[in-house]
């Protein structure tokens, strides 16, 4: 349903807590869980920000996960997260629509919904999922 946030608070408190997990499969294998895929350089962050800005769904979308996992900066994860669903990133606009729906509101409420269908119209199941589920309760 909502696993695609949940994942990313989960993985946010984890590394948060700990700043990255290594967990031990087998004598001769790791598995590593870091923010280290997330990490930009001033200078990528610049050339992302422009192909961006220019609509580049999955360079705004590497933005929204550096700042939300790397940074830690609301403000800016919230406006890359934007910029990415804008651009058509499907991910994207999972986010964003829980981002508004949770900030409340009938602005919030009407543009979360707003995200959830075009998430479910670019293939996401869980937003069309959510979307039945929110049909169904409406008296």
């Amino acid at each position: 349903m909502k696993k695609k946030l949940m994942t990313l608070i989960i993985a946010f408190l984890l590394l948060s807590a700990c700043g990255g997990i290594t967990v031990k499969e087998s004598s001769d294998q790791k598995i590593m869980f870091t923010t280290q895929p997330f990490m930009l350089d001033e200078p990528e962050i610049v050339s992302l920000g422009k192909s961006a800005l220019l609509g580049s769904p999955t360079d705004a979308f590497r933005l929204y996960e550096h700042y939300n996992l790397v940074e830690i900066d609301l403000a800016k994860t919230r406006f890359w997260v934007q910029i990415a669903a804008e651009n058509g990133h499907v991910v994207a606009q999972y986010n964003y629509a829980h981002l508004l729906l949770a900030e409340g509101g009938p602005a919030g409420q009407n543009r979360g919904v707003y995200w959830l269908k075009q998430a479910a119209r670019n293939g996401d199941s869980d937003a069309r999922n959510e979307l039945e589920e929110m049909n169904t309760k409406t008296p």
